[in-house]
């Protein structure tokens, strides 16, 4: 007895699904950072940043997918946020456009003496999905709230 054709094509749309990003596969997206922000109302939060290339500074890549959860750094580990509930994830297109993450999950596993942030996301945009681990070293912003 084999696997109907049906489930074999929802396999398979969901293995494609997974494996492409944006503008190609989502193993493109294998930098990370994470940095501290302010959230909504001014709130210390963390912002994680995926990206294509190395993030060496606080300027952050236009073409990266940016994940902020409404929380400090110090109180991440062992977590996991839903999207729309105290954290969100958004995508720029074309440095003028942005796609939110409509639904999906970030978890932190661990954040070191460094602020160094161990974790993954499993995030669903507009047509395409992305999974992955990440580990984000910290950077200074430099940035205040309040």
């Amino acid at each position: 007895m084999g696997i109907p054709k049906s489930v074999a094509r929802l396999v398979s749309f969901a293995a494609l699904a997974v494996a492409c990003g944006p503008s190609g596969p989502t193993n493109e997206l294998r930098y990370a950072a994470a940095m501290f922000t302010c959230g909504p109302v001014d709130q210390p939060a963390t912002l994680i940043v995926l990206a294509r290339e190395p993030i060496r500074s606080a300027q952050v890549p236009d073409d990266a997918v940016r994940v902020t959860i409404l929380e400090p750094v110090d109180t991440l580990a062992g977590r996991t946020w839903h999207i729309g509930d105290q954290a969100g994830a958004f995508y720029l297109v074309g440095g003028d456009g942005q796609v939110s993450a409509t639904t999906g999950s970030v978890t932190v596993t661990h954040v070191d003496a460094t602020k160094r942030v161990d974790g993954g996301v499993n995030l669903l945009f507009s047509s395409w999905m992305l999974v992955t681990e990440f580990s984000a070293p910290w950077i200074e912003t430099g940035v205040r709230c309040g």
